[in-house]
């Protein structure tokens, strides 16, 4: 079973699912909203895989529950869809891939911005405006706060990487210093 084959058809079906329906938004914030759910409650992912005994209308009900109580037609039929044909167990990575799919159908990049704490709108405005102006492309930003980096900012974006943290700095100061005394500190 090649798992990258299923996992794309089954993404690729949804975007154009949601391009004939128009739904596109409200499906892509409700699958940015499952996986954050995957991630954060316990369990919910083993209940969802295709061993636990629970019907596709049961699987359904549970992801409308964990969104809040109310999901799209078009991510209920998807859900439907996989749980029925025992396809359930590949609904992470068939979220990371449609999400991927659908933003590049919008001409759109998902970043990331990890800075000690959370940068304000404005700021994070000015760094889709830049990227728009310099990439040609749209970003939706993830943020995330990591102490570790003392100060400054990473910012990724596809195969791009700027590192700007004072903990990034630090470490090629020690790295010179290594390197000029020739000797490990």
């Amino acid at each position: 079973m090649d798992t990258g084959l299923i996992v794309s058809r089954y993404a690729t079906a949804l975007v154009r699912l949601v391009e004939e329906t128009g739904g596109g938004e409200k499906v892509c914030a409700e699958a940015v909203a499952l996986q954050k759910a995957l991630r954060d409650v316990g369990g919910l992912g083993q209940a969802l895989r295709g061993s636990t005994g629970l019907s596709p209308d049961a699987k359904v009900s549970l992801v409308r529950t964990a969104l809040g109580g109310s999901i799209s037609d078009e991510f209920a039929r998807f859900i439907g869809l996989l749980a029925s044909s025992g396809r359930d167990e590949f609904l992470p990575m068939v979220l990371v891939s449609f999400i991927r799919k659908y933003y590049k159908s919008k001409n759109m990049r998902v970043a990331t911005l990890r800075t000690v704490s959370p940068p304000s709108g404005e700021i994070l405005g000015k760094i889709a405006a830049i990227v728009r102006d310099k990439a040609g492309f749209d970003i939706v930003i993830n943020v995330e706060t990591d102490p570790d980096l003392i100060g400054g900012f990473v910012f990724e974006v596809d195969d791009y990487l700027v590192d700007s943290s004072v903990k990034r700095q630090l470490e090629l100061i020690r790295r010179q210093f290594i390197r000029k005394n020739r000797r490990i500190v």
